[in-house]
């Protein structure tokens, strides 16, 4: 606990810099910046910016300018195709240039499908839109059903200058009538 540590700490300043303070006012006030030193910064305080995104936020990648796109009234997308698969792109905000991590990225999706898994890759761009290098990744999911499942990222670099970045996923065609399905995503990027 962190609290009770500081405020021994200063008390007993308080008591020294009581005596020193009659004879030398300056080291008093050292010794009550020394006392705060001890105080560690854990990774749990450094400040995040978490944003949560609907599916509803993704669009159709350029190569599937043909094929359907479904929406639901809770900002699901899925594929609607029992023949085809369907890539998407899913843009997030950076709010700081210069941050060098997104702490977590976590996609939320269906996949019913047994034969074929949901992939997504994480990218991030320049102001200009130019692809940087650092942050190419690629998960998937490893099992099928109803039930909602999660693709993490985890911590990833970010070149400095980064401007925004995308999460571009495949979606496999409908499999017994059900459709593969994004339900929303969310990035976490360290200040």
């Amino acid at each position: 606990m962190i609290f009770p540590s500081i405020s021994v700490n200063l008390i007993s300043v308080n008591l020294i810099s009581a005596h020193l303070i009659t004879a030398h006012p300056i080291p008093a006030v050292v010794i009550a910046l020394v006392a705060l030193l001890p105080m560690q910064v854990s990774a749990a305080v450094i400040p995040q910016d978490g944003k949560l995104y609907p599916a509803a936020s993704c669009v159709r990648d350029a190569i599937n300018a043909n094929h359907a796109l479904e929406y639901g009234a809770d900002g699901t997308i899925w594929n609607p195709s029992s023949t085809s698969r369907l890539t998407v792109v899913c843009p997030f905000v950076k709010d700081s240039i210069n941050s060098m991590y997104l702490e977590d990225v976590q996609i939320w999706v269906r996949n019913p499908n047994y034969d074929r898994p949901i992939v997504c890759s994480l990218v991030t761009l320049s102001a200009a839109g130019a692809y940087r290098f650092g942050t190419g990744s690629t998960r998937q999911t490893y099992q099928a059903g109803t039930q909602i499942q999660t693709i993490t990222f985890g911590r990833r670099y970010i070149p400095p200058g980064s401007g925004t970045g995308v999460l571009r996923c495949t979606l496999p065609p409908r499999y017994n009538g059900l459709a593969a399905s994004l339900r929303g995503y969310r990035v976490d990027e360290r200040k």
